[in-house]
């Protein structure tokens, strides 16, 4: 089953770090420094984890493009 999580982290030191993980790897992250000396420890966090099964999404035979042959 796919799991796809987004987080958001605040940081005591005012960082802050955002990120998107795929089944338990990140995929994408940003972090942006606080302005104060190096505190990890968190102020809050919020993570939204959606899971599911992934199935391709069948393309119908009549997609709405038409080509004509003279």
């Amino acid at each position: 089953m796919t799991e796809i999580a987004f987080f958001i982290n605040a940081r005591q030191d005012g960082g802050l770090r955002t990120g998107i993980d795929v089944n338990g790897e990140t995929i994408w992250h940003h972090f942006i420094p606080g302005p104060e000396d190096a505190d990890p420890a968190l102020l809050w966090w919020v993570d939204v984890t959606c899971k599911g099964i992934y199935r391709a999404v069948p393309m119908p035979r009549d997609n709405g493009c038409s080509i004509s042959r003279t």
